[in-house]
């Protein structure tokens, strides 16, 4: 398989799997929200794809954003892949962020995406495609007490 069709073909998929910024199911443009960050790490991702074909770097958040409901807050875990081909061609790339910052994001059914700031450059013929951070984990708990 050709590198230009892998790369389509990985495009594709991110687009049918909802990892990309967009719509949800019902139409909506999701719930937004302030997310603080907690932690952050990255790791290669050997399971992803083929080394012979692409390399995956898994990028690992943690962090928090305050509930509606006074004394909450969710905590949530999340992963995102990005994709490059082996000529360094990015298909699918992931929002940086930092440890004890806040981010403008949107929460969907199963991903959060981070609202970017940046101009997206208009010469690209085939920009990259950036991935929301899939939910890996999400749990209530208490605001803790100044």
């Amino acid at each position: 398989m050709s590198r230009f069709a892998y790369a389509v073909l990985l495009g594709s998929l991110l687009l049918l799997t909802g990892s990309v910024r967009g719509q949800d199911d019902d139409g909506s443009q999701g719930q937004t929200l302030v997310f603080h960050v907690t932690s952050v790490s990255q790791e290669d991702d050997t399971a992803y794809c083929e080394p012979t074909e692409c390399s995956a770097t898994k990028f690992t958040i943690e962090g928090y954003t305050d509930t509606l409901h006074a004394g909450k807050r969710i905590k949530y875990v999340l992963t995102c892949d990005e994709i490059s081909t082996l000529t360094r061609h990015l298909v699918a790339t992931c929002f940086r962020v930092h440890a004890d910052n806040d981010y403008d994001a949107t929460l969907h059914p199963d991903s959060i995406a981070f609202a970017d700031s940046k101009p997206k450059p208009q010469n690209v013929k085939n920009p990259p495609r950036e991935a929301a951070y899939d939910i890996l984990s999400e749990r209530e708990v208490a605001k803790p007490r100044k």
